[in-house]
C-alpha cells in the first residue's frame, strides 16, 4: 500500500486499519466448523450478530444475514452503520458455472457482476458488459488474505461471481455468462454486499465454496454442502486475517508517511483553532514538538492514530476507562437502541428499567451489604456523594458533630472542591486553596515491610489522639494510589485503617475510581483486605469511555439510616442516573464477566513479571517496579549526584517508539485495556525494554 495520499477516497480506504471486521453468512451452516457462534456475546439488540474472538483474543463480529439479496444488503448496511464495521468478509456457498473450478476450490471473490432477473426474458447476447459491477477491495487486504491462507496451508483461487435472483438452470446461459463476465459462479449475497460496501466506501471480501452446478439440482447440492459444513481450516484463515488486520505496526517503522502534507495542513488548522478556543484540563498539547502526537484522529483496540497517520499503542486505556479497548463491538449498538427509547430522564422522583438493571449488576460484584448504588457522571462527583452520605449518616443518628475526614498523603480523589480538599497529592492541590476544613492527612507506609506498616499505624493513632476521634465522619483511601506513582498500599495497613475507623465510629470509604472493575486482577482492589468498607466509589471503566458515569455504592446500614429519616437522599446532579450511561454500563459489566476479564488481567501480569520486569530491573536507571494487576509503575532514578531522574527524556523516547503512557512524578506508568491480547502486550513490553536500554 502506498503511503502517498492521492485523493480522499483512497485515504478513506487506507483506514480499514484499526476498524472492526465482521464475518457474515446466510445461515449458521455456512460458518466454519467449530466457530463458536452460539458462545459469542450478543452484539446488538436484534440478536442476529455475535461477538466472537480469535485465539489471540481479538474481537470480531459474526452476522447471520438470511437468504437472498435483500436480506444480505440489509445486514451489510446494519454492520456498516450500527457496528461501524470497516471490513466485511462474506462467507458461504455458491453455484458453479465454470468448468475449470472444482468442488474442492475456495474462491476469493474479487469482483461481482450484476445479471438481470432470471424471470425476465433476456438472452445472453443482449447483456451489456457495462452493467458489470467492478468495485475491487484494497489490494493489500487481498494480499493479507492470500498470505493468511498460505500460512494456514490453505489454497485460495481468485474469481468473479454473478448475481442472480435464483439458480441458473439453463446450461447454455450459464456457460455464456461465465464467458461474458469471466465468472466462476453465481451468488446473490456477495453481489448485494459488494454494492452496499461500494456505496459506503467500505472494504469487503468474500470467500465462496462451490456447492453445486448452477444448472443442475442446485437446491439438492446446496443442502448436501450445508450438511457437510465449511472446513475449520477456512475459519483459521479468517481468524488469522482478523489478527493481521488488527495488528497494525507501531513505532518508528510506521511513524512517518512519505507524503503527509495534506494531513500536516489539517493538523496545523486544528492546532491553530485549539489555541484560540480550547481550555484544556491539566495540560495542553505540545504545539511545538512534531515528533509526538498532538492531534488524535482515531483509535481501535489498543492502538491510536494521530492526524499524521502515525500509529501508537494506547498504554493508558484513554484514562484507564477504555477497559474493553477502543471500538469494542459490545457497546455501541445498544447505545443506539437505548437512545431511541430513553436517552435521558431525571432519576429524582422517577426510575427506569435500565437504571435498575445497572444498579443490580454492579451490586452483584460487591460482598456483604454493599448494594445501594447512586449513579453520577464523574469520579469527583462520586467522591462528593460519598462525603455527603457520610455526614448525612451521622447527622441522622444524632451525631452531627462528626465532620472530619482522615485521608492519606499521596492520594487523589478528584478536582471538585470537596474531593480536592481530601486529596493528598500536593501537585493537584497547588493554588486551589482555601479548601474545606476538617481534613487530617497521615503518611501511608512507604513499603510493605512490617516496620513501615507499624510506623504508619502509629501515625494514625497519634493523629486521632490530637483531633478528638469522635469528630471523624469518615476515613477515605485509594487501595492503590495512582498519582502517587502506582503504589499499592500494604494489605496489613488497610486492615488496620478499616478496623480503626470502626473502632471510633467513622465510615470507611474506598476510592476505586481508577482501580475498580478488574484493573488489579480483582473486581475491586479492597477485596484483598477481606474487610468490607462502608462506601465504595467507582467509575472510569464502567462504560468503556463512551458515556460519563460513576457510582457511589453504600452499605445497608447507611441506606437504612438515611432513608428512615428522609424519603430520599437530598443530593444529586442533572445527569445522576442517566439512562444512556446506565445502558452502556450494563453492556460493559456483562462483557467483562462473560469474557472472564480477571483471568486475562492476571495472565498478562504473570507474563510481564516473568519477562519484562526482570529485564527492566537490571537497568541502572530503574529504581523500582510496582504493579497492582495491569497497572504498572516504573520508577526512575538519577545516576548523577543532584540531578533529577531522566523521566522527560525516557518519556519522549517511549512516545517516539510508539507507546503512549503516563508520567507520575519520577514514575512512568502503564494501564492498558484489560482485554489486551498476549501479542500486543509482548510488543509493548519489547518497546519498554528496548527504549530503556537505549536511553540508559
Amino acid at each position: 500500500m502506498s503511503n502517498t495520499v492521492h485523493d480522499s477516497k483512497q485515504q478513506d480506504f487506507t483506514e480499514w486499519h484499526g476498524h472492526l471486521v465482521a464475518l457474515c453468512c446466510s445461515e449458521e451452516s455456512e460458518l466454519p466448523v467449530l466457530t463458536k457462534f452460539h458462545n459469542g456475546l450478543h452484539a446488538c439488540p436484534e440478536g442476529c450478530c455475535r461477538i466472537v474472538e480469535t485465539e489471540s483474543g481479538r474481537p470480531y463480529l459474526i452476522c447471520i444475514t438470511g437468504h437472498g439479496m435483500v436480506a444480505a444488503a440489509a445486514s451489510a448496511a446494519h454492520l456498516f452503520d450500527a457496528h461501524k464495521v470497516g471490513l466485511l468478509v462474506a462467507l458461504g456457498f455458491m453455484g458453479r458455472i465454470c468448468a475449470s473450478i472444482s468442488r474442492e476450490d475456495v474462491i476469493l471473490v474479487s469482483k461481482t457482476a450484476n445479471y438481470a432477473s432470471i424471470s425476465a426474458i433476456i438472452r445472453p447476447e443482449e447483456i451489456d458488459a457495462d452493467h458489470v459491477r467492478s468495485w475491487t477491495p484494497l489490494e493489500e487486504i487481498k494480499q493479507l488474505a492470500y498470505s493468511s491462507a498460505q500460512d494456514c496451508q490453505f489454497v485460495l483461487k481468485e474469481g468473479t461471481v454473478i448475481s442472480a435472483e435464483g439458480p441458473l438452470h439453463d446450461g447454455d446461459v450459464s456457460r455464456q455468462l461465465s464467458r461474458q463476465f469471466s465468472a466462476v459462479g453465481v451468488d446473490m449475497e456477495t453481489a448485494a454486499i459488494a454494492q452496499v460496501a461500494e456505496l459506503r466506501n467500505r472494504a469487503w471480501l468474500s470467500f465462496r465454496m462451490t456447492s453445486d452446478d448452477a444448472d443442475q439440482q442446485a437446491a439438492k447440492d446446496y443442502k448436501a454442502a450445508c450438511e457437510h459444513g465449511v472446513s475449520p481450516a477456512l475459519g483459521k484463515v479468517v481468524e488469522t486475517l482478523v489478527d493481521r488486520l488488527a495488528a497494525h505496526r507501531v513505532g518508528p517503522a510506521s511513524i512517518f508517511r512519505v507524503d503527509a502534507s495534506i494531513n500536516r495542513e489539517t493538523e496545523k488548522k486544528i492546532l491553530s483553532a485549539d489555541r484560540e478556543t480550547v481550555f484544556h484540563p491539566f495540560s495542553s498539547p505540545n504545539h511545538d514538538d512534531s515528533c509526538i502526537p498532538r492531534v488524535v484522529s482515531r483509535a481501535f483496540g489498543v492502538r491510536m492514530w494521530d492526524e499524521l497517520g502515525r500509529c501508537y499503542f494506547d498504554g493508558i486505556a484513554g484514562t484507564k476507562n477504555v477497559c474493553l479497548g477502543h471500538g469494542h463491538p459490545a457497546v455501541f449498538p445498544f447505545l443506539i437502541e437505548q437512545n431511541s427509547r430513553l436517552a435521558h430522564w431525571p432519576a429524582d422522583g422517577f426510575t427506569n428499567k435500565v437504571l435498575v438493571s445497572f444498579s443490580e449488576k454492579l451490586a452483584r460484584l460487591f460482598p456483604g451489604t454493599l448494594r445501594h448504588v447512586f449513579a453520577n457522571s464523574s469520579g469527583s462527583e462520586a467522591v462528593e456523594t460519598a462525603l455527603r452520605l457520610s455526614r448525612d449518616y451521622h447527622r441522622c443518628r444524632g451525631e452531627g458533630h462528626r465532620y472530619r475526614v482522615l485521608a492519606l498523603t499521596g492520594g487523589y480523589h478528584g478536582a471538585t472542591a470537596g474531593a480536592l480538599s481530601i486529596t493528598g497529592h500536593a501537585a493537584s492541590r497547588y493554588g486551589a486553596g482555601p479548601l474545606m476544613e476538617g481534613v487530617i492527612f497521615i503518611e501511608p507506609p512507604a513499603n510493605g515491610e512490617p516496620s513501615a506498616v507499624e510506623e504508619a499505624l502509629v501515625r494514625l493513632e497519634n493523629a486521632l489522639e490530637l483531633s478528638d476521634p469522635e469528630s471523624f465522619a469518615s476515613f477515605i483511601f485509594e487501595p492503590t494510589q495512582g498519582l502517587g506513582g502506582v503504589r499499592p498500599l500494604p494489605t496489613r495497613f488497610l486492615q488496620g485503617l478499616l478496623q480503626t475507623a470502626r473502632d471510633i465510629g467513622a465510615l470507611a470509604i474506598a476510592d476505586e475510581v481508577a482501580s475498580g472493575l478488574g484493573r488489579t486482577g480483582l473486581w475491586f482492589d479492597f477485596l484483598r483486605v477481606q474487610q468490607e468498607p462502608d462506601i465504595v466509589v467507582c467509575g472510569k471503566a464502567l462504560t468503556n469511555g463512551t458515556i460519563p458515569l460513576s457510582a457511589t455504592v453504600a452499605s445497608d446500614r447507611i441506606f437504612d439510616v438515611i432513608t428512615a429519616r428522609f424519603s430520599s437522599l437530598r443530593h444529586g446532579h442533572t445527569f445522576s442516573g442517566h439512562p444512556l450511561a446506565a445502558a452502556a454500563a450494563c453492556r460493559v459489566l456483562d462483557t467483562l464477566s462473560d469474557i472472564d476479564v480477571l483471568s486475562r488481567v492476571n495472565a498478562r501480569v504473570t507474563e510481564f513479571q516473568s519477562h519484562n520486569a526482570k529485564e527492566l530491573r537490571q537497568l541502572p536507571h530503574v529504581a523500582d517496579i510496582r504493579n497492582a494487576g495491569l497497572w504498572i509503575g516504573i520508577e526512575l532514578r538519577s545516576l548523577g549526584y543532584g540531578e533529577p531522574p531522566p523521566v522527560r527524556r525516557f518519556s519522549r523516547a517511549l512516545t517516539q517508539n510508539g507507546l503512549i503512557h503516563e508520567v507520575l512524578g519520577a514514575t512512568i506508568a502503564l494501564s492498558p485495556s484489560l482485554t489486551i491480547c498476549k501479542e500486543d502486550w509482548e510488543a509493548i513490553g519489547a518497546i519498554l525494554v528496548q527504549t530503556f536500554q537505549e536511553e540508559s
